[in-house]
């Protein structure tokens, strides 16, 4: 069972603590990452941190998806 509870809230942590006690992957590993923090709350932030190369990927797949979908009038 991890030792480790990454939320604030009880409630969370109990959702994460059954996810994650059937999961082969470290528990404690999985909290202490950045991938459990919220994601920014403007591109600004995003781009300033340390997880901007995945930012600008998913940022272009998502435009990709949108023009192939014909989401823009042109």
């Amino acid at each position: 069972m991890p030792h480790t509870q990454p939320f604030r809230d009880a409630a969370c942590n109990k959702v994460w603590l059954a996810i994650v006690s059937d999961s082969k992957v470290d528990a404690n590993l999985l909290a202490s990452i950045d991938m459990l923090q919220p994601d920014p709350a403007h591109r600004g932030t995003a781009m300033a941190s340390h997880f901007q190369p995945f930012w600008l990927t998913t940022e272009q797949e998502e435009w990709d998806d949108l023009w192939k979908r014909n989401s823009f009038k042109v």
